[in-house]
């Protein structure tokens, strides 16, 4: 599954992707500003951001409408 965290750097979110991650998806995000210990987290798993700021162009369609329950 493809996944855009919105706010990656946060405190639950960062442990999130780390772990959809590990599973196998394929896990991008943005964030205005990400501090420690999540940057150093995200790093390790080449999830950082390469930029701060958000990236809604990252967050791209289409989506699985069954992943979604659509």
């Amino acid at each position: 599954m493809k996944i855009h965290f919105i706010a990656i750097g946060g405190s639950a979110m960062h442990n999130l992707a780390i772990a959809l991650h590990k599973k196998g998806d394929t896990v991008t995000g943005s964030d205005d500003e990400i501090f420690e210990p999540s940057k150093s987290r995200l790093a390790r798993f080449h999830l950082l951001p390469s930029k701060e700021g958000w990236d809604e162009a990252k967050a791209t369609l289409p989506v699985d409408e069954a992943e979604c329950g659509l």
